[in-house]
Parts: C-alpha cells; structure tokens; sequence
C-alpha cells in the first residue's frame, strides 16, 4: 500500500469536479433542471467510484506498487 493512504489514487474519486462539471452544464444547457440531474448523476457517479477504489485497494493490493500515469491537460 502507499504509505499514508488507505486506498489507490484516481482521478475521478478525488478531483473537486463534480460542482465544475454542473456549472458548466448550466452555462452549456441554460437549464436548472437539466444541471441538477447532471449534478445528482456525478455525485452518485463520485460515490461509486470512491467505493470502488476501497474494494480495489482490497482486493488488488499489488496494484498500489504500480506507478501512477498522469494524465494529459
């Protein structure tokens, strides 16, 4: 495991990006109803992939040795 932490790091269960996401789809759509389910969707999405990434630090511990790829912006 990675010293510190309980669990693997991914982006989709850390990174602040479920507000951005829902402000962005109000500007895009013009639609308060349509961003709040945007909004509830990516929270539900959020939840899951956070319990995700707790069962996967279980059940795959090796995986914590690998290195993290970043990303590209």
């Amino acid at each position: 495991m990675i010293p510190g932490k309980t669990h693997l790091p991914t982006r989709a269960a850390e990174c602040p990006w479920v507000l951005k996401r829902t402000i962005k789809s109000l500007f895009r759509t013009r639609s308060l109803t349509t961003a709040l389910f945007v909004h509830g969707m990516n929270k539900g999405f959020l939840r899951m992939a956070k319990r995700q990434v707790q069962f996967d630090a279980l059940a795959l511990p090796h995986l914590a040795k690998v290195p993290v790829t970043p990303l590209p912006s």
